[in-house]
């Protein structure tokens, strides 16, 4: 990799990373609106992994999240994986991982959310309106900044990489008739050609210390940037084993 290239690289590799743990919001005036969660919802069926169809402003690819239900029966850890936008221009593959937690609010499907993103952590409402547990599922999640901004973002989120068209449109219509999301601000997110956790050559971890934890990987990608391609390879054998 010439050094032309190993800059360019590395600047793909930031501007991914920051791209991904500052989208997928959409802002607007005011506070957040009181938007309620499914009665009777059952945390343990929902417990797992799902797949993102539709989300609010994303530009990432082979999003996945996974809700790890606490102790206590009613919390989840949640992790939020995705193929960072620009990452397919560079020849190694990586990933994003926000870290978040849901604390129940009642005994409906609404959460008070805390993602750890960026430098500072986000705290806000969170809420599944509608799920069957074993197909589909729809989320939106709402954070209010100074006393008069809002940060909305809503997702379809099925068990599988695939989703029929038709519901896609149905959960499209619904989050559009009762939560005003707009259909147009809903990204599809590409579910295909997406490498698995394990065969990555690096995760960009967003944790509880916010995006330095991330910015450790990226000096690994700096150090790799170095290096001709055949020791940099060598060394992501390494990273594998």
């Amino acid at each position: 990799m010439q050094a032309s290239g190993r800059s360019v690289a590395m600047a793909v590799v930031v501007v991914s990373v920051l791209a991904a743990t500052t989208t997928a919001h959409m802002m607007g005036l005011g506070s957040c609106k009181n938007f309620e969660g499914m009665q009777n919802f059952d945390p343990a069926r929902f417990n797992g992994t799902w797949y993102v169809m539709n989300k609010v402003g994303t530009r990432s690819d082979c999003l996945v999240v996974t809700y790890n239900l606490m102790e206590d029966d009613q919390s989840f850890e949640v992790k939020e994986v995705r193929r960072p936008p620009y990452s397919d221009v560079i020849p190694l593959d990586f990933a994003i991982t926000n870290t978040g937690s849901l604390t129940p609010k009642g005994d409906s499907g609404k959460f008070t959310v805390r993602w750890n993103n960026g430098i500072i952590p986000f705290t806000g409402t969170y809420a599944i309106p509608n799920t069957d547990y074993e197909n589909f599922a729809i989320d939106i999640e709402c954070q209010e900044f100074f006393g008069f901004l809002r940060r909305v973002s809503a997702t379809i989120l099925s068990r599988n990489p695939e989703m029929a068209s038709a519901k896609v449109e149905e959960l499209l219509d619904e989050l559009a008739s009762q939560f005003e999301i707009p259909r147009n601000r809903m990204n599809a997110v590409d579910q295909s050609n997406c490498v698995e956790m394990e065969a990555n050559d690096f995760n960009f971890v967003v944790d509880e210390n916010g995006i330095r934890s991330a910015l450790k990987e990226l000096k690994k990608i700096e150090y790799l940037s170095k290096l001709s391609p055949e020791q940099a390879a060598e060394i992501v054998e390494t990273f594998e084993n």
